[in-house]
């Protein structure tokens, strides 16, 4: 009987925690200030039909170089990628536009 009721309040627990996406507890993207993660911009990157390289030549930039606006602030290359996916850099990365009012 113990153990049943141990393995019932534990199901329980795991259906409530990962529930918790749904319900918008705890979902970081929901935040204000959480800037979108690598892998979403990459991904609205391609389904606009490009690449990051693709897009650094077609910006007249070395193949590389719009990939440091993972690392750092760099307001042009922002400006870049939020212009290709059509999506203000502000809420791309809201996190670096916080001083500004």
């Amino acid at each position: 009987m113990l153990n049943y009721m141990i393995n019932t309040v534990i199901r329980l627990y795991n259906w409530v925690r990962l529930a918790e996406p749904l319900t918008g507890k705890d979902n970081k993207m929901s935040d204000k200030n959480q800037n979108w993660h690598q892998a979403d911009i990459k991904a609205a990157i391609e389904k606009a039909g490009l690449n990051m390289s693709q897009l650094s030549r077609n910006s007249g930039l070395a193949e590389g170089t719009l990939r440091n606006v993972f690392k750092l602030r760099y307001p042009k290359a922002q400006r870049i990628i939020g212009d290709a996916i059509g999506v203000d850099p502000k809420v791309i990365w809201p996190s670096r536009y916080e001083d500004e009012v």
